[in-house]
């Protein structure tokens, strides 16, 4: 499965993200995720999922493809936020870091505020686990 960042960027200049509207937003996200102080796996899978579900919404893809899209998020995604439950954070703070991750992804996607967290290998890595 190839996970296209190229082609979220090339949409971006046409999309005008609600998830992250101000540099503040992105600053908030990113202090919330700093603070739980994730493992690097559990970060891995949280942004990759948010990126790969910000993907899927994105772009234009053939069924196959946008199938493998929204698989792929869901898997990472499942697996970030079982891992942090089995952390002990309670289920509204998963609520938020999901929302934040979604938020920072959107952010150095879309908006182009931070230079991605990681890069397409990484999250094609990740989601072939």
């Amino acid at each position: 499965m190839r996970l296209a960042f190229v082609a979220v960027l090339a949409v971006a200049a046409g999309v005008s993200p609600a998830l992250a509207d101000t540099a503040s937003d992105f600053a908030a996200a990113k202090a919330n995720i700093a603070a739980a102080k994730l493992s690097h796996d559990s970060d891995l899978d949280m942004w990759c999922g948010a990126a790969v579900t910000l993907m899927s919404a994105t772009t234009q893809a053939d069924p196959a493809s946008a199938q493998a899209m929204k698989d792929a998020a869901t898997l990472l995604l499942q697996r970030g936020t079982a891992a942090l439950a089995a952390a002990g954070l309670a289920r509204d703070k998963v609520d938020a870091l999901t929302n934040d991750y979604m938020t920072v992804a959107a952010a150095e996607l879309l908006s182009r505020l931070d230079t991605p967290a990681y890069g397409q290998q990484a999250c094609e890595d990740a989601a072939s686990k």
